[in-house]
């Protein structure tokens, strides 16, 4: 609800002392953290971190219900029972979630200049319409790519597309003035048309 609440409304219940509680939980994953992490934890920490493991490598969540996977835990963590796909997605994936963004809003916090880079598609199975945005750029001399959003956007004419951007961008970059903005996307009329923002 909270999530809900804060990314679709921008209604935010003490939000910032929650996200900085998750995103220092998830620092201690960081790539130059050397060793393993010893300690005992929580049912939650434990979805969460299999969460994380989960969105790092890709796997999808319904890899809790593979017979393999619920053998090799029940033979080496036989205390923990892993939790459903649908527990994954409903609870531990929001705080991944949160913790990326706050990781991304700090990471472009001193970026000057970036491009955003756009890719829209139908899906075929629902027919829903969708809108990626991503932004790249270079920081301390290293080439940097993230994913803003990937939204259903019912609308792809030039001035929903312009409009979701926009507030897309303001979300990790409150003053959008500041930044230097190019586009990265195909040759479509709506993607091509004048549009002030």
């Amino acid at each position: 609800m909270n999530l809900h609440l804060s990314t679709k409304h921008n209604i935010n219940d003490n939000a910032d002392v929650k996200i900085k509680k998750i995103v220092d939980y998830f620092q201690k994953y960081d790539a130059s953290t050397s060793g393993s992490i010893q300690c005992a934890v929580s049912d939650h920490e434990f979805n969460r971190d299999m969460v994380l493991w989960f969105c790092r490598d890709l796997i999808p969540f319904n890899f809790t219900n593979k017979p393999g996977m619920a053998a090799f835990f029940g033979k080496n963590l036989p205390g923990f029972s892993l939790a459903s796909p649908a527990t994954l997605s409903s609870a531990a994936l929001n705080d991944v979630y949160l913790a990326t963004v706050a990781n991304v809003k700090e990471i472009l916090a001193d970026v000057k200049s970036f491009c955003i880079m756009f890719d829209g598609w139908m899906d075929r199975h629902r027919a829903r319409p969708y809108l990626g945005l991503r932004a790249s750029f270079v920081k301390d001399w290293s080439y940097h790519i993230v994913t803003l959003s990937c939204e259903v956007l019912p609308s792809h004419t030039a001035d929903a597309v312009a409009n979701h951007a926009l507030k897309v961008l303001k979300q990790f970059v409150p003053d959008v003035k500041r930044v230097m903005l190019t586009s990265c996307h195909d040759g479509a009329a709506n993607m091509k048309k004048p549009h002030s923002c």
